[in-house]
């Protein structure tokens, strides 16, 4: 039985798949999502009746078929998890078919909300109750999760691993462990999130009766909220907001952090603030290895265009207009 609590792996690659997780945590990853997916790799294995601990190409062809509704980019990511998986076998002496590095061509262009709708996405968390009351005190920890990702710019998996020790809330200082290139940050909290982060953790500690290890503390209050279960319920509620009957493009998590960027720079452009002194203190921020990196999210949105066009009398004849994407 893995740390997360699924089931025991069943197929011939379980110890190597243990391995694996085992190794790469020894690292310093957590390798959560990932091992949700190599579990259902596993489960593939045992459908499929494989009788040894192998893995060739027929078996990897059928891992790599498009599921219903799946991103390109989702597919090539669980596809690198075998890879990885394979990898490693191939480490220890084991004779395995590699698959490719998939990729997906060109990056596709996400979908940056605005502010009133990232307002109305929070809306529709706090009005969401959990079926079982017993779980009632986890409809406080959504709304709050993507008031974090918006609010500092932070990526879904620091905040799925947030520890309580590493949330300093009487000073508003969050530290983020083992991001992104296996970096450590600090995160300097506002003193108004600051405080609603104080109001939410008192909440849950009076509703479990107890001190929970994790920030976003999981069911009955043992491990933490999963990325996966914040991604499903991120696109429930994206499916209550307005914005969802306009537009068939479909926002991720990810996306409120790309939001909080896009809110920053269109602050400091409106205030009249030097935006490339401050790029680097926003990149160091977010956890970006430079200023280019943290400049591209920017780029892609909507907003930066019509901030542009508000304080660049001459951007019409360096900004093209921008064509939707078909």
């Amino acid at each position: 039985m893995s740390a997360t609590g699924g089931r025991a792996l069943a197929s011939p690659l379980a110890n190597h798949i243990e391995g694996l997780l085992s190794a790469k945590r020894a690292m310093g990853y957590s390798y959560e999502f990932e091992e949700y997916e190599l579990r259902r790799f596993d489960e593939l294995c045992r459908l499929r009746g494989l009788a040894y601990a192998t893995i060739d190409r027929e078996l990897a062809m059928a891992w790599a078929e498009p599921r219903p509704s799946e991103s390109e980019g989702y597919r090539c990511q669980r596809v690198s998890f075998v890879r990885q998986l394979a990898l490693y076998m191939v480490g220890q002496g084991i004779d395995c078919y590699v698959p490719r590095g998939f990729s997906t061509g060109r990056r596709r262009v996400p979908y940056v909300p605005t502010r009133a709708e990232v307002e109305d996405l929070i809306a529709a968390a706090e009005a969401w109750a959990p079926r079982n009351p017993s779980l009632a005190w986890m409809a406080h920890e959504y709304p709050m999760a993507f008031r974090l990702m918006w609010c500092c710019g932070l990526r879904l998996g620091e905040v799925a691993h947030m520890r309580r020790e590493d949330a300093e809330l009487d000073v508003g200082v969050l530290t983020v462990r083992h991001s992104k290139g296996d970096k450590d940050r600090l995160v300097y909290v506002a003193d108004d999130l600051a405080g609603a982060c104080r109001s939410y953790w008192r909440a849950m500690v009076e509703a479990l009766g107890l001190e929970p290890e994790w920030l976003f503390p999981g069911k009955f209050g043992r491990g933490h909220v999963c990325k996966t279960t914040f991604d499903a319920k991120f696109r429930q509620f994206w499916e209550e907001t307005p914005a969802a009957a306009r537009t068939d493009r479909r926002p991720t998590p990810h996306c409120l952090r790309h939001a909080f960027v896009v809110e920053r720079i269109n602050s400091w452009a409106r205030e009249g603030a030097d935006v490339d002194a401050m790029m680097p203190y926003l990149s160091k921020y977010l956890g970006h290895a430079g200023p280019r990196e943290t400049f591209y999210y920017y780029h892609q949105a909507m907003d930066a265009i019509s901030i542009v066009r508000e304080l660049d009398s001459v951007c019409s004849r360096v900004v093209p207009g921008v064509v939707d994407d078909v």
